[in-house]
């Protein structure tokens, strides 16, 4: 089985993780999370590494085991 890279990032600060995901689903249609507030090393990291294979394998994997209700 391959493993897939979801392309979540998890940002350390004040004392706390926060995990970014590279995409939103917002009434059930999928955007790009919008990284304009995050520091300078975080938006290069995302725009680096979030191709759109990585968007996609997220967005499927998401689609397959979230339930929505």
């Amino acid at each position: 089985m391959e493993l897939l890279n979801l392309g979540i990032v998890q940002v350390y600060e004040d004392g706390l993780f926060r995990h970014i995901h590279p995409s939103t689903k917002v009434d059930g249609t999928w955007q790009d999370t919008d990284i304009s507030s995050e520091s300078s090393e975080v938006k290069e990291f995302c725009e680096a590494f979030w191709t759109d294979k990585v968007k996609t394998e997220y967005q499927a994997h998401v689609d397959t085991n979230l339930v929505e209700g």
